[in-house]
């Protein structure tokens, strides 16, 4: 499998239109969906046997994509089938589960924090909080707060 290039790697929210199967006779071809850490979605890759070469890989989201990618898949040819883990090597797999980025793929990782230490974590207050405390704490009681006691 390392001596193969890459597959295309489909993103299906914007892959509605793509030709997936470039080769391959219908009888040969499957489609092993997986689900990933991330419940809402599913990986699918789609291979041809018995020579287990990849076609494809695709990434959906459960309720928006899977119905119709199982009808596309299936108008195509393939049989569709659900694994944990599909046939395939490891470490190959474990390239598309953990999600972007791909080679081909835009992906813009979360912007680094300018300033170190400065963020909130949770059961701790942050400066502007225990100002405001400190202001609230100064002001005179009023009549009727002291009426109640």
């Amino acid at each position: 499998m390392s001596d193969q290039p890459k597959p295309p790697y489909y993103e299906l929210e914007f892959s509605s239109d793509a030709t997936f199967w470039t080769e391959g006779k219908a009888s040969s071809r499957r489609t092993y969906l997986m689900p990933v850490p991330t419940p809402s979605e599913f990986l699918a890759f789609g291979v041809l046997v018995p020579s287990k070469k990849v076609i494809f890989v695709a990434r959906g989201r459960v309720r928006e994509d899977l119905g119709s990618f199982i009808d596309r898949m299936v108008q195509d040819g393939a049989v569709v089938e659900l694994y944990a883990r599909p046939p395939l090597p490891a470490s190959f797999v474990n390239d598309y589960v953990k999600g972007p980025p791909h080679e081909g793929h835009e992906y813009d990782p979360p912007p680094d924090q300018s300033t170190p230490g400065l963020t909130a974590t949770p059961g701790t207050k942050t400066k502007q909080k225990q100002k405001q405390k400190k202001e609230k704490d100064k002001k005179p009681k009023t009549a009727r707060s002291s009426a109640r006691r």
